[in-house]
């Protein structure tokens, strides 16, 4: 996989700058004392990555002044991927990163404005061979970022050693200091499967996402199709629809034939007899279906009533078995042989109650139900509410259909009367008037139907394509599971693997530093140390526990070229915790200690440059062999980091 070495990093303000010296392959030391800029600097080095550093934002109540007030400033790293060189450019107070590859300048946006733009992160995560995959916990969705893997790459120290991982953005959601994403940015960092599992993880969400887009449109077009009085797109074809609307094209192309014959001058009046005759046919067929209609709608509101009648007498039930519930552990007392006075049994005479009056059995024997029974029965009532509030509301539709249809047959019923007096009228006139405006009735009906019929047509396509699409998509899923359960064997087996190493490299270095640490390995479940079975350790042993964590990420990384750690840590001020001299120093010398990594995972023999550490740290506050790989000044408080800009002299 992809490795990461920065090369030189360099600030310019108007008021201040900074330009560090060349870093190369293996340890890189910068030394200061407190307040002298270390801390300023591996923030310069995280903020050119493109991840948030708090210090540089203004809106929060700590900030580095110097910076934060500076105007026109910018932060340009040179880093290698591998073999190839990169020029990152990023100003401050804007969301873009400009980096020059090849001689091309492109500007990628910093944060994720919507989910399918590339960011600068998915950019450096690509180069270096890492997948830009999706997470979902819940409702939450989050995609993979840089910044997620740097909290194991970057040792600051303003995290608290024994959360082993860097802070998170504090303003960003729950999911990304989640116990579930840590364990995901180990798992990326170490098992090249796990890369190849959550991206199918992230390709199957996406796919079920789709899917229930693809459902949601599936019930939106049925709705419509029913509001709209379209036919039944689960069961009609759309070479159905074709033949229909080409039947109705040719029968209005009839009578446009045949109304044309009528406008011509030389056609004959039509027989007005007969004429009479069908439209009066006509009329008492439209007559009939409109009694029909008038009928069904009637049975429809005695019905709709009816419907109702039950329902508040349902409720009403509802309502006296809540009351009943709420009462009856108190009635448990009795039964119905029981004398509700002294509670003796008595000799009561089936079909009459205590007292002798007679009732009805069923009636009485209601009174006594158990909890259990009461219950059952009211969740029976509820569901009958539920029922008939169905049964209503269809009702109700189909009320509201029949109403309709009963408007459109009253306009037909007139029309046809208005049309025999028409032909009444062409007798005397010797004329085909009526006859031409029968013709445009049923033209004007034909396009009508033919309109609704190209609508059918057009919704039913669009139908289709949605259930190709959602059987498409179902397919896809089937795949990616029948892959994901196959991935994630072999993901967990890596992932094991990598555990065995982890623990055998992390327990050699710790219990080398330590007198009193006989055995340091991870938990399997959360990647989290576990010091001699558990033992509690004073919080000055937390930092060469952390800081071994993170050597050991790296040595792995060295030892097998396929692990996705890209081979470099910025490791800043590890003193500042705690430590003393003696551990501290035992700790950073472990960083040279390669005599347990001659060969990588190919046979090959390792060198040392084929990894990157920038290590900030005081004044001496490492081994005496340490001193050859000091870089730059040594920083005070008459020396910071930041040099101030003279007025009107520019930087050398």
């Amino acid at each position: 996989m992809g490795r990461l070495k920065i090369e030189k990093i360099m600030y310019e303000g108007d008021n201040y700058y900074f330009e560090s010296p060349k870093f190369e392959e293996g340890i890189n030391i910068i030394e200061g004392e407190n307040g002298s800029g270390k801390s300023t600097f591996s923030n310069l080095i995280n903020f050119s990555l493109g991840n948030y550093v708090k210090e540089f934002d203004k809106k929060e109540i700590k900030v580095h002044k110097e910076i934060v007030n500076d105007t026109n400033n910018y932060v340009v790293s040179i880093i290698y991927i591998d073999e190839d060189r990169y020029k990152l450019k990023r100003f401050f107070n804007d969301n873009r990163i400009f980096v020059e590859e090849n001689g091309e300048i492109q500007d990628y946006l910093i944060h994720r404005p919507q989910n399918d733009v590339k960011i600068f992160s998915d950019w450096l995560l690509d180069k270096l061979g890492i997948s830009v995959v999706e997470f979902y916990q819940g409702t939450a969705k989050s995609k993979l970022n840089f910044a997620d893997l740097f909290r194991l790459i970057y040792y600051d120290q303003k995290t608290v050693p024994e959360k082993i991982y860097k802070d998170s953005r504090n303003d960003r959601n729950f999911i990304s200091d989640s116990e579930f994403m840590r364990k995901v940015i180990f798992q990326m960092l170490m098992g090249h499967e796990f890369s190849e599992y959550y991206k199918l993880v992230g390709e199957l969400n996406k796919k079920k996402k789709e899917k229930n887009d693809y459902k949601i449109k599936e019930e939106g077009f049925l709705k419509i199709a029913s509001e709209f009085g379209f036919e039944d797109l689960n069961n009609v074809g759309l070479e159905d629809l074709e033949a229909k609307v080409k039947q109705k094209n040719l029968q209005l192309q009839r009578l446009e034939k045949y109304e044309a014959e009528l406008l011509s001058v030389t056609q004959k009046p039509v027989d007005s007899t007969e004429k009479v005759r069908q439209l009066k046919k006509r009329l008492i067929d439209v007559e009939l279906l409109f009694e029909s209609t008038l009928n069904k709608i009637n049975r429809l509101y005695k019905e709709i009533k009816s419907i109702e009648n039950i329902k508040e007498n349902t409720i009403l039930e509802v309502t006296q078995i809540k009351k009943i519930i709420l009462t009856h552990e108190e009635l448990n007392l009795f039964s119905p042989n029981t004398c509700p006075y002294c509670l003796n049994n008595v000799e009561r005479t089936e079909g009459h109650c205590i007292c002798g009056k007679e009732i009805e059995e069923s009636e009485y024997e209601k009174f006594f139900y158990s909890s259990d029974e009461y219950l059952a029965i009211l969740k029976s009532k509820q569901k009958s509410i539920d029922t008939l509030n169905l049964a209503i509301e269809s009702c109700n539709d189909e009320l509201n259909y029949l109403e309709t249809e009963l408007k459109k047959l009253t306009k037909q019923k007139n029309d046809v009367q208005k049309l025999i007096e028409e032909v009444k009228e062409d007798v005397q006139r010797n004329t085909n008037v009526a006859e031409i405006k029968d013709i445009e009735q049923q033209r004007y009906a034909l396009k009508g139907e033919i309109s609704s019929l190209d609508q059918n047509y057009k919704v039913k396509q669009n139908f289709n394509e949605i259930e190709k699409g959602l059987t498409s998509t179902e397919n896809k899923i089937k795949k990616i599971n029948a892959t994901l359960k196959t991935k994630n064997k072999e993901a967990k087996e890596e992932i094991e693997t990598k555990i065995t190493v982890f623990n055998e490299i992390y327990n050699n270095l710790l219990v080398d530093i330590k007198e009193d640490i006989n055995q340091a390995r991870i938990n399997e479940e959360n990647y989290m140390p576990i010091i001699n079975g558990g033992e509690y350790k004073e919080a000055s042993v937390d930092v060469p526990i952390r800081l071994m964590y993170f050597l050991t990420l790296l040595k792995m990384s060295v030892l097998d070229s396929k692990i996705p750690f890209p081979r470099f840590l910025l490791i800043d001020t590890p003193e500042s915790l705690g430590i003393d001299k003696d551990n501290l120093e035992k700790s950073i010398s472990k960083l040279l200690n390669d005599s347990d990594i001659d060969n990588d995972s190919d046979g090959d023999k390792v060198e040392r440059s084929d990894f990157q550490i920038i290590l900030t740290t005081g004044i001496k506050k490492y081994p005496e062999e340490f001193s050859s790989y000091k870089k730059g000044r040594s920083l005070n408080k008459n020396n910071k980091l930041l040099i101030k800009k003279e007025k009107n002299k520019q930087p050398n």
